[in-house]
Order: C-alpha cells, then structure tokens, then sequence
C-alpha cells in the first residue's frame, strides 16, 4: 500500500438551506479536527469488537452524533413495483427502509420509517437508505437506487420517487432536497452505461454533498434543491490495461479542510486498486492506495484515517484498516462480513456488519 499525503489548506463551498428538526440535538459540523463525543455506554463492560445495535435490515451508514448513534437501513424489499435487479433477476419495491437512531447499547428506535426499499426476495443487497448524515440538528439521508435511472419510471407507487435522492427528515416525515436520479437521467456525468446508485451524503458547515456511486460522481446541493457536479472520478486502468469504474461510495472532511472519498472500483473489485482520493475543491488527487474495496472512512481525533474494506479479496471478509498521518497502515478490525459504514468516537469508532443481510445486521464498536 503507497500512502500519498498533501495537507495544505482547503475551502470547499456549496451552501444549502436549513429545515430544523426538533429533538434532535446541537452544532455537529463534520470536522475531524474537532474531538468527537463518545458517551455510548461502557467500553470496558462491553469488550472489543462487542454489538451496540442489532436485528438491523441491511445497515449501511452511520454518524455518531452527541452520543447518539444513527444508522441507515436499506430494508428488505416489498411486493411493490419491480425492476430489473444485478443479485436478483427482479427487485420490488417496499416501504421497508428505515433510519434508527441508539442512545445506549440495546436501546434503539427507529426515527423514520416506511422509506422506499428494493431488494429480491431474499431481502439481501438491498437499493434503499444507504447513509445519514447529522449536522446542527438536521439528519439528512441518502435513498440508493434505482441501478438505472429510467429504472425509477417503472415504479408506480410515489414513494418510489424517493430512489436516488437526498432527504432531509422532519418530524416523522422527510422530504426531496436533492434529485439524483433525475439529475443523472438528463445529464449522466460519466456517459453510458446510464446507471445510478446515490451511496451518500455529508453535511457541514461548508453545505451538503453527495455521491452517486453509479455515475461516479461528487455532487454539492445548493438551498434551491439545484445539484451542481464537482468532481467525475475517471475509471481506474489495472496492470493488464484493462478499465474499470472507480465508484466512489463515502466521504469525510479531513483535518486539513478538504474532502475525503473512498472508492470501491466495479466488480471483481481487484486487490489494491481502490484508492482514497483528496478532493480540495478544484481538483482531486490519490491520498491513499493500495486498498481494495474501499467502502466508508474516517478520521480520528489523531488524524489518522480509518478505511473500511468491504471485502479483501472477492469472497474473503472484510475489515478497517487504520493509516496513521505519517503513513503506516495496520488492521484494527478483521473477519466482517460486509461492513458497509464507519462512524468515529472519542474512544472508539463503530461499523455495521452483516451489511447486505435482513434482520442479523449489526453494529459493531472497537476501541480506537
């Protein structure tokens, strides 16, 4: 693994207007240099590597916010509307996704329910709520889907709609401030394949992004609900001279101001070939590599980043892998069965495990 490391200073702007949501909290504004708060229950009752939340349904991200752990749920599907699927010949719609929320180990409640779910009939590898995002009392959440953007058309039901956006919640509800898919069926950044997957959301005090894994793409959403493309990743050329997708899937502020974003390449997923790229508002270069199937990051109160690896090898278990600043990288957590999400504490940081399954999804915490 080659580390590459830049940290000068960096601006990134895109502002978005605001909706509060009450009950929900205080300032949270993304930043790793500031020390995050981890009141989650006990370390040392608990143990290394022990369940905080579980019986998830295809938990994905996560942000750990004012002891409060939030969790997206991707659901399990439904007997709705179906299309065409990549792990299953169809996928159906449901209102089956969900984000919940973990005040202490064992103690969690789903805050937003009935979200727009696709999934075979297994419930596996679902399209749904794949990330939340916590800033200054607001939770905004990332809905995947729909593989295709024309995909979404054949959907009848109107909460169908929400694939391959960005909401906001309030109250019990939630709302569209960002159209991904529609954006990507006009205008697909990357060309064809037209494919579309919205894989995450991060919101500061800079603004709102977001990435569509399916066309590669960093987005800024202004208040208007008006996306603006910021950064197309390029495909990645293997040792054999063959390409394939980069597909971006998470992203962080970084200690110094700029934005950091996984990669997890398209399928077989080759090892070593996903990189963490630095993006500091005009350009983006490779921060990290070496890595394979670079899921979710983030850095802790050391500046060190954590990177979640999905999986190793294709059929191997996944793991986190923590680069220090000064280049090292060393596994702090092994043997996961698809983590999919990191969130970071003071003293710990917490990834969901099980994160294609139904109902045995869990989170899982270390100690940092």
């Amino acid at each position: 693994m080659r580390i590459r490391t830049q940290l000068s200073a960096a601006a990134v702007a895109m502002l978005v207007m605001c909706v509060s949501v009450a009950g929900v909290g205080q300032q949270h504004n993304g930043q790793a240099s500031a020390a995050p708060v981890d009141d989650f229950g006990d370390l040392a009752a608990l143990g290394d590597g022990a369940a905080v939340a579980t019986g998830l349904d295809n938990p994905r991200g996560l942000d750990l916010w004012r002891g409060k752990l939030f969790i997206a749920e991707a659901g399990t599907g439904g007997d709705g509307s179906c299309v065409p699927g990549i792990f299953a010949p169809e996928i159906c719609l449901g209102r089956t996704g969900s984000v919940t929320m973990a005040t202490h180990p064992g103690r969690q409640r789903r805050i937003l329910e009935r979200l727009p779910s696709l999934a075979g009939p297994d419930g596996s590898f679902a399209y749904g709520p794949s990330d939340v995002s916590v800033d200054d009392g607001h939770v905004y959440v990332s809905i995947g889907g729909p593989n295709e953007p024309g995909h979404r058309e054949l959907i009848t039901e109107a909460i169908g709609q929400k694939l391959g956006t960005i909401q906001l919640l309030v109250g019990r509800g939630s709302f569209t401030i960002g159209d991904i898919s529609a954006f990507v069926a006009r205008r697909d950044p990357d060309g064809p394949p037209h494919e579309t997957n919205t894989h995450s959301v991060l919101a500061g005090r800079h603004g709102v992004y977001a990435i569509d894994a399916g066309s590669n793409t960093l987005f800024g959403i202004d208040w208007r609900g008006r996306l603006k493309i910021l950064h197309v990743f390029d495909k990645v050329t293997l040792p054999d001279g063959s390409t394939i997708d980069a597909v971006p899937t998470n992203m962080v502020f970084g200690p110094d101001g700029a934005l950091y974003v996984s990669t997890l390449t398209g399928v077989p997923f080759p090892e070593g070939a996903a990189v963490v790229w630095r993006w500091d508002g005009v350009r983006a270069t490779p921060f990290a590599e070496g890595l394979t199937a670079a899921i979710d990051l983030a850095f802790g109160p050391d500046r060190s980043l954590y990177v979640v690896e999905m999986r190793t090898v294709i059929g191997l278990s996944g793991r986190v892998v923590r680069i220090a600043p000064h280049g090292t990288p060393t596994v702090v957590a092994d043997g996961l069965d698809f983590p999919t999400g990191i969130a970071m504490g003071h003293r710990a940081f917490y990834v969901t495990n099980h994160g294609t399954s139904p109902g045995i999804g869990e989170v899982l915490r270390f100690r940092r």
